[in-house]
């Protein structure tokens, strides 16, 4: 079972330290490599995991909480956001047959708790009763699915359901305390429906919550709680201080005696206890897992195959989940800051799951020109800056902007490679990984020049900001008053007339803002009546900046500001908005004459304006109940003078369009799949090729009939080697730095036997290396097909070459595997390895 308090106190360490963990280094341990990833704050296993492969998780993604899931035991994982995200996650709870069910529940500390009765695609509010939506956490009774009985925690006592979770009333008869932070029914086969609650005092149940007693009280507060998988046998529970640092306590005669249980418990600060199916105990410290035969006896580290630890954070383990039957497999989760990581040895060693979710992309621009050249800009979360190529609306692309494909295996080697057979053709695809000389591929704001088809020129950053003269194929990074510590770069906005003016502003997400009218190569910080410290959402500046001076600031503490004048003074303009965090804002083309434009509040929904931003209305008829509390991302229409289009994209109800100045709106869905809509953006010739781009937590969507029907772009995934499966077999690999390169590194090896192992679901593996004078032969295993044997040599240094491809008839699950020979081309001065790491489509 996982925490039921861990997370509350967790996610106040990790809230401070969660933006500053996107900062990795960018060395790489030996073994493993070091990748971005979510944080995770929450795991729970299905209980009928054998037949269902389910796993839940709440993961904290810089600035936004996820729901994760996995169906395939943990092999890839799928993110989503959700209305009951808007809280911290507490705990997820399984009914005891999900497989058949699909029920379960989740507690949230604020957002009170939700329930879903298909396996998690959706989700509804179930608070019904509660008098606190604050939850701390929720228990299931074992029989759960023939009497719906259910516990929750809250700091004004425990709430009880006999529905199956849908309504709730007070159950808190004999409690010592209000405040319970900890909550667990014992499983099936004990003598009577037992539960447990916990603050400082514990509390027993033998009525299924109806009554308590006190059993035993602390001097500090339980922060974890584990009912024997064999209570009913051995009546033993074991309860963890958390933060406090006293250990572990456990009881053997059902909560009555209580006793120490931390020899060799180095770190005594327990965020989360498991007790197995076979007795054996698991322990999640602040930096530590370790691993005890029996309660009392003595617990031993089990770290092999985990990620050196990050600096940037205090609190590293916060979830050991084992799986329903670890007895014969030995299965056991672990949630990490560093990520999610299997065992089915015990413990004895871990493997890191794929929580790297690059099938989000933050941005989407259209290019200015993509009328005629087709490009379309996306950040890719983990992989930079992709571009894709629409040829679908256009007969001919010019030369200027065209996507040159990519060249074929081998391609510009001075002498044929050695191959021990023919590989296949490289995958054409749509789109080009475009981030080199970039070393973050993190990615969260861009801008695109007014005169791109000109001049080129591109912005793009998180913990940098970049700048490429050349439609992205290389960058250069900006000196910004960001770029000393470790804020981030939260929002990025060039005027409309950036080719001759050099104005954008800049936001970070702890320091304000500030201005550049010199094209991004000095910049200032704006004051003006601002606030002195403020986190911007997202700028707006007049299609008639030039003559009105105009620009917005969104603000997640003080709503709205406008300047007229250029950005050098500042008013608050909020009459009409009632929430204090506004996330986006969206000008009408004719804003100098309409004065009309779109914002959307955190928790309050959209507002319109007629009078440049005096006064601000409700625009919110037609939306569905709660999309008030997600709304992403708005966009108009180019021709909205004669169209009076307006789109909306939310995080929990797909997209909504308004053609009549957002009066009523519309869901316009059809294709889309049922996760989150995380941005938008509007073609730039939208009247006439009526396209649009959405992007969710899963891939990227367009629709060229105005939101009627959508479909899913190709996916496309470029990973370097930090990515969390690529493994790397030894220490010989050494990363280098390389502007040339994806990421702005690449490893090298020279042992022979040294591999590197990519496992990846898709229809095409590229794999791309650096050729050299000194470059020696690898040789590629695909599955179980016999080696392929690639000479990486050539007279000058090539980098990015895709020097090996295979495609496959239908998508599916492989492995790559590149090992390093220690033999050369005959003109070779070395047996270098150097490897950029792979792409797959999708």
């Amino acid at each position: 079972m996982a925490s039921l308090a861990t997370s509350q106190r967790v996610i106040q360490g990790h809230r401070l330290a969660l933006l500053a963990a996107l900062l990795l280094a960018l060395a790489v341990p030996a073994v493993r490599a070091h990748a971005p990833h979510d944080t995770v704050i929450e795991l729970a296993v299905s209980p009928t995991f054998a037949q269902d492969q389910t796993l839940f998780a709440s993961v904290v993604l810089s600035d936004r909480r996820l729901f994760a899931r996995s169906t395939d035991g943990g092999r890839s994982w799928h993110q989503y956001g959700h209305a009951f995200l808007a809280s911290n996650v507490e705990q997820f709870a399984f009914s005891p047959d999900f497989a058949i069910t699909g029920i379960a529940l989740v507690a949230t500390f604020g957002n009170g708790i939700w329930r879903t009765t298909d396996h998690g695609d959706t989700w509804d509010a179930a608070s019904f009763g509660l008098a606190d939506l604050r939850v701390s956490g929720i228990s299931l009774s074992p029989v759960f699915d023939i009497d719906g009985i259910a516990l929750a925690s809250t700091e004004m006592g425990v709430f009880r359901s006999t529905d199956g979770g849908q309504t709730w009333t007070a159950a808190s008869t004999g409690l010592a305390e209000t405040s319970i932070t900890a909550l667990a029914f014992a499983p099936a086969g004990a003598p009577r429906l037992t539960a447990f609650a916990a603050g400082k005092t514990v509390h027993r149940s033998d009525d299924g919550g109806l009554n308590w007693t006190a059993l035993a009280t602390f001097a500090d507060t339980t922060e974890t709680l584990s009912v024997s998988p064999g209570f009913g046998a051995d009546a033993t529970l074991a309860i963890g201080f958390g933060r406090f640092g006293k250990g572990v306590r456990y009881s053997t005669d059902g909560g009555g005696f209580w006793q120490p249980s931390n020899t060799g418990l180095a770190d005594l600060r327990v965020n989360e206890l498991a007790l197995t199916t076979d007795g054996t105990l698991f322990a999640a410290t602040h930096d530590h897992v370790y691993r005890a035969a029996a309660l009392g006896g003595t617990w031993t580290e089990f770290e092999t195959g985990l990620e050196e630890l990050s600096d940037l954070t205090t609190i590293h383990y916060t979830e050991v989940v084992p799986g329903p039957d670890f007895a014969t497999d030995g299965m056991v989760f672990l949630g990490s800051y560093e990520g999610i990581y299997r065992s089915d040895t015990a413990g004895a060693d871990w493997t890191q799951q794929d929580l790297y979710h690059q099938r989000l992309n933050r941005q989407v621009a259209f290019s200015p020109d993509y009328a005629r050249d087709g490009l379309i800009y996306f950040q890719n979360l983990g992989g930079g800056v992709h571009l894709y190529r629409d040829t679908q609306p256009k007969a001919s692309v010019g030369k200027q902007g065209g996507l040159v494909p990519g060249a074929g295996p081998g391609a510009g080697l001075g002498t044929p490679a050695t191959r021990s057979k023919p590989v296949a053709p490289a995958a054409t695809t749509p789109w080009k990984a475009l981030s080199t000389g970039m070393t973050s591929l993190w990615a969260s704001t861009m801008g695109i020049s007014n005169t791109y088809a000109r001049d080129r020129t591109v912005f793009a950053g998180y913990t940098k900001l970049y700048k490429s003269s050349d439609a992205g194929q290389t960058w250069t990074v900006l000196t910004t008053p960001l770029s000393a510590g470790s804020n981030t770069t939260r929002s990025l906005t060039l005027s409309p007339d950036f080719s001759t003016d050099g104005t954008a502003l800049l936001g970070s997400d702890q320091l304000g803002m500030f201005r550049t009218t010199s094209k991004g190569l000095g910049w200032s910080k704006v004051t003006g009546g601002l606030p002195s410290t403020f986190s911007p959402e997202q700028f707006a500046i007049s299609p008639t900046y030039a003559a009105d001076g105009t620009m917005f600031v969104c603000t997640r503490t003080t709503t709205l500001w406008r300047s007229t004048d250029g950005g050098d003074t500042w008013l608050n303009t909020v009459n009409g908005l009632p929430g204090p965090w506004a996330r986006t804002i969206a000008l009408s083309p004719q804003f100098a004459t309409d004065g009309e434009a779109f914002i959307g509040l955190r928790g309050e929904g959209l507002f319109r304006t007629v009078d440049g931003g005096d006064t601000w209305t409700d625009a919110n008829a037609g939306l569905p109940a709660g999309v008030n509390n997600v709304v992403g991302s708005v966009v108009v229409s180019p021709d909205y003078a004669t169209d009076r289009t307006v789109y909306a994209c939310t995080l929990d109800d797909g997209v909504f369009r308004s053609t009549d100045a957002g009066a009523s709106w519309v869901p316009v869905n059809a294709g889309l799949p049922g996760d989150a809509c995380f941005n938008m953006a509007i073609s730039p010739a939208f009247t006439t090729d009526r396209t649009l781009v959405v992007s969710t937590y899963d891939w990227a969507w367009i629709s060229r009939n105005a939101g009627q029907n959508w479909s899913r772009l190709p996916g496309y995934i470029r990973v370097n080697e930090r990515h969390p499966t690529v493994f790397l077999s030894d220490d010989d690999w050494v990363p280098k730095g390389g502007s040339q390169n994806l990421g702005g590194d690449f490893l090298v090896a020279e042992s022979s036997g040294s591999q590197q192992t990519f496992e990846f679901f898709g229809k095409s593996i590229t794999w791309y290396a650096n050729l050299g004078d000194d470059a020696g032969i690898a040789d590629v295993f695909l599955d179980a097909d016999a080696p392929v044997s690639v000479d990486l040599y050539a007279p000058t240094t090539q980098n990015q070459v895709a020097v090996f491809t295979r495609n496959f008839d239908q998508p599916g699950w492989h492995q790559i595997v590149v090992s390093v020979t220690g033999t050369k081309h005959p003109a070779s001065l070395g047996v270098s390895i150097r490897s950029d790491g792979f792409s797959r489509i999708f």
